[in-house]
């Protein structure tokens, strides 16, 4: 979580607006199966390939701000907070870019790097809105946490338009970008991003 708000988590909760990037790799199922019949090699040689995934998700999201928050399934979530207040609209316009300067360089580099095989898909949703976590514990370093809001249900619905190798970003999300963004809409109402001037 943001070290900025270490504070505020250890009382129970934090309601910030931000964005909500997710990063979905499917296929580790298949993946699993396929291993298994290696037998402890195949499950070591798993646990490897996961590792060096994931961590590679987390090395980039956090190169560009990123706080990964939660790990549900084969995704990672990822969050960019914008804390209320006079420049609350700069800041989650600058929050949008760098979240969406993070997923326009993981898909590329996971696959350019051999990370991700064949059988894995890289699937990338950006949402924006307010974002509420809730720690059931009075320690931060042993807490359990759960995250809701519309931001979250934001980035969900981009996920759900992404296809494989695509950023898709909502349409809350999609605006504050500014002019430096391109890309297409598609049936949902997202938007595939393309290019982003400055992006690395």
């Amino acid at each position: 979580l943001c070290l900025m708000h270490r504070d505020q988590v250890r009382t129970g909760s934090l309601t910030t607006q931000g964005v909500v990037a997710v990063v979905d790799i499917s296929g580790f199922t298949r993946l699993s199966e396929q291993y298994a019949q290696r037998g402890r090699l195949g499950a070591e040689q798993l646990a490897r390939l996961v590792a060096a995934t994931f961590g590679r998700v987390i090395e980039v999201m956090a190169a560009h701000g990123g706080d990964v928050i939660a790990f549900a399934g084969d995704a990672a979530w990822v969050i960019w907070p914008a804390p209320a207040g006079e420049h609350e609209l700069e800041l989650l316009s600058e929050a949008a870019t760098l979240a969406a300067r993070a997923a326009l360089e993981l898909a590329p580099t996971l696959s350019e790097s051999g990370l991700v095989r064949a059988e894995l898909d890289v699937h990338i949703g950006v949402g924006a809105g307010r974002i509420t976590l809730v720690s059931f514990s009075g320690e931060l370093e042993h807490s359990s946490f759960v995250v809701a809001g519309e931001g979250i249900r934001d980035a969900g619905r981009a996920l759900q338009a992404a296809g494989s190798a695509e950023v898709m970003l909502s349409a809350q999300a999609w605006p504050l970008l500014g002019p430096s963004a391109r890309g297409v809409k598609d049936a949902s109402g997202c938007m595939k991003l393309h290019t982003l001037s400055g992006a690395a």
